[in-house]
């Protein structure tokens, strides 16, 4: 049965309810190991179910010096799930498919009567925080991390904070991965191609008065192709004029192309039509070609 209260039982309140009735029995149930899975949930912030393995197997041996196999891990946290601690749900970056645990109420209830330390923030509540949605969270995670693994940059940041831009008349301009290289800068917008025309619009012309090389990584074909692709043109086509006098250059890539060293189309501009597939020149550190 999954660990569950009711809120309109008049006989007990909440807290009541977990220590006299459910508690004890939903330790017995999820097992030191499970303890352990939501202690490193709560206070490392850990969503990826792929990144809490490891980090679970590690603090038990540190710990305890015992050895604990990953499916013993995975089958702990399909226990948590079963008895309503924890929920999972599905993202696709384009080149990975993963689960992301988050803590139920139920979960956080149980947690703040188990373990008195205060949680931090996990990464999937920061993502829904700062974005759009968690999915658009780990897409720039993921571009990150296929732009770390180039070693071309010598500093690469998806914070919000560091990457609050003002560029006058009270606006300010949030690239979503900024990176650094000697004296340059590269400014990289993930899509997930949910914005409307106007906000995509809008979001491009911040970009073109922070860069003349606008990037813009879409999840996967189906999104770049039929989605951005059009948006971009539609954006080209209005501010054309203003374009072509700053010698702006649009470069529209799927995250794997990206990874794969091409853009899946470019726009120089000198033609309505771009091209595809073009190889990418990536600069070396310190912004030597």
């Amino acid at each position: 049965m999954a660990y569950q209260f009711d809120p309109n039982d008049e006989t007990t309140n909440v807290s009541d309810h977990i220590i006299l009735v459910e508690n004890e029995t939903i330790c017995k149930r999820i097992g030191d190991l499970g303890m352990k899975i939501l202690q490193i949930m709560a206070y490392e912030g850990i969503s990826e179910e792929k990144e809490l393995i490891p980090a679970v197997s590690d603090v038990i041996l540190f710990s305890a010096g015992q050895l604990v196999s990953d499916d013993s891990i995975r089958r702990s946290v399909q226990r948590l799930w079963s008895n309503g601690l924890i929920e999972t749900e599905e993202v696709n970056t384009g080149i990975r498919r993963f689960n992301v645990l988050k803590l139920t109420e139920n979960g956080r209830k149980f947690m703040g009567h188990n373990f008195r330390r205060k949680r931090v923030e996990s990464e999937c509540e920061r993502f829904k925080r700062e974005h759009a949605n968690i999915h658009h969270g780990y897409l720039i995670k993921e571009v990150k991390k296929v732009l770390e693994d180039k070693e071309i940059y010598d500093e690469i940041s998806t914070g919000r904070d560091e990457n609050f831009i003002r560029i006058g008349d009270g606006r300010a301009c949030i690239p979503d991965v900024i990176c650094k290289s000697g004296d340059k800068r590269f400014f990289y917008e993930v899509e997930c191609g949910t914005h409307k025309q106007l906000d995509f619009n809008e979001k491009c012309n911040k970009l073109s008065m922070l860069t003349q090389k606008i990037i813009i990584v879409g999840q996967n074909r189906q999104v770049v192709g039929d989605i951005l692709k059009k948006q971009v043109e539609n954006w080209i086509d209005k501010e054309w004029e203003s374009l072509i006098k700053w010698d702006v250059e649009v470069y529209l890539t799927t995250i794997t192309d990206l990874k794969n060293d091409k853009w899946t189309y470019c726009y120089g501009l000198e033609t309505s039509e771009p091209q595809c597939n073009c190889p990418i020149v990536w600069e070396k550190k310190g912004g030597e070609s």
